[in-house]
């Protein structure tokens, strides 16, 4: 079975580049830009792993962090940022995040990811 990737981020460049990656890795993928669409998706998809924007312009990634954590259990997230480390980031791992993907990323990145899940 392939791996179920849902990416949150409100610049459509950007998850759909995510999306063609983790495609290239032999994955599911769907993209969606706010926390409300991502609630609806993970409820109709059941994703191994979503990546969710720190910054998801008017929202927070962290507000939707908390969100994600309230209806859902056990559901593995990292966030994607373009930085290496913040006190949000920090936030973000105590919040039950995974770890971090660091914007601009590659294809080693991505299937690190995915080994350390154990979902290739």
């Amino acid at each position: 079975m392939d791996a179920k990737i849902l990416v949150i981020d409100d610049e459509p460049e950007v998850a759909c580049l995510l999306c063609e990656f983790f495609k290239m890795l032999g994955c599911e993928t769907r993209m969606v830009n706010s926390g409300g669409a991502a609630i609806e998706a993970i409820r109709a998809d059941h994703p191994n792993l979503v990546l969710l924007d720190l910054n998801l312009g008017k929202e927070s990634g962290l507000e939707v962090l908390k969100q994600l954590n309230q209806h859902f259990q056990n559901l593995r997230v990292y966030m994607t940022s373009g930085y290496q480390e913040s006190e949000e980031l920090e936030k973000a791992i105590q919040l039950g995040a995974k770890g971090n993907l660091s914007k601009p990323f590659g294809v080693d990145r991505l299937q690190a990811i995915l080994e350390s899940e154990q979902l290739k």
